[in-house]
């Protein structure tokens, strides 16, 4: 099966695609700190609370945290 990445832009969506994901059988984590991932064992989505930020903070916030989670996981569609 295949391993997703999706990134929010905030909570409420963040868990609401988490749990239309688990609905159709894929095991999905939310994850809003991944500096604290150990293990990823499925698909995540990746809750950046960016989107009330000036656009250049945003870009720089996801940046990094899409980074971050890339040097612990790998995934098949982003």
């Amino acid at each position: 099966m295949d391993k997703y990445l999706i990134i929010a832009d905030d909570f409420t969506g963040s868990n609401d695609t988490g749990v239309q994901m688990k609905k159709r059988g894929i095991h999905t984590e939310v994850v809003l700190f991944p500096e604290s991932l150990r293990l990823v064992r499925g698909s995540m989505v990746l809750d950046t609370e960016s989107r009330n930020m000036p656009k250049q903070d945003s870009y720089n916030k996801v940046y990094k945290m899409v980074q971050t989670v890339f040097e612990k996981a790998q995934f098949d569609i982003v």
